[in-house]
């Protein structure tokens, strides 16, 4: 089993491994978040994510709680301790505008969700003709920027825009009806 760009949380398990149980085989993971799951002997109150051997080859994943299993904490692994949780900062379950209900990774005044920029596309390649970069710049004298394919995009996309060296956050909001764009500066 692999998986790639997945999220498996609000999970809990009569066994170990609320999350991801692994019996065989070795599952490899990919820029996966796996946190907020639960298992025995508390059932519903007792951290438990992942269990079992994972493939060495796994990166770029974010384990709430990685005590009991193996291969999880290789390049680009962010990942707590039953003891020392680490909080993933997402969303309940809900429409964020694609195709299914997802987790939203979370920035309020609170917390920044540390999977925000944790992952590492590049290994696969340009999802959906996605350009992640312009050619050419931005300035007073051009206020918009165009996306010729944005059909792979759902509704609400956090992305980030670079204007004269400083980081920005853009968070759009569209419906049928209207859209809206807030850019705020990340501190």
């Amino acid at each position: 089993m692999t998986l790639i760009n997945t999220t498996i949380s609000d999970n809990s398990a009569g066994i170990a491994g609320g999350g991801i149980y692994s019996l065989s085989g070795n599952p490899t993971l990919y820029n996966t978040l796996v946190a907020g799951n639960f298992g025995p002997p508390e059932g519903d109150t007792r951290p438990d994510d992942v269990y079992g051997a994972f493939d060495v080859a796994s990166s770029y994943n974010l384990i709430g709680a990685i005590d009991g299993s193996t291969g999880l904490d290789g390049t680009g692994a962010l990942y707590g301790t039953v003891a020392s949780l680490l909080d993933p900062v997402i969303g309940t379950l809900e429409n964020n505008g694609g195709p299914t209900e997802t987790h939203a990774l979370l920035i309020d005044d609170l917390a920044i969700s540390p999977a925000i920029d944790a992952g590492n596309n590049a290994l696969f390649g340009n999802f959906g003709g996605i350009q992640t970069s312009l050619a050419g710049a931005i300035d007073a004298t051009q206020l918009s920027l165009i996306v010729d394919d944005a059909t792979f995009f759902p509704g609400t996309v956090p992305f980030q825009v670079r204007i004269d060296a400083e980081d920005m956050l853009t968070i759009s909001s569209c419906s049928k009806r209207s859209a809206a764009i807030r850019t705020c500066p990340l501190r």
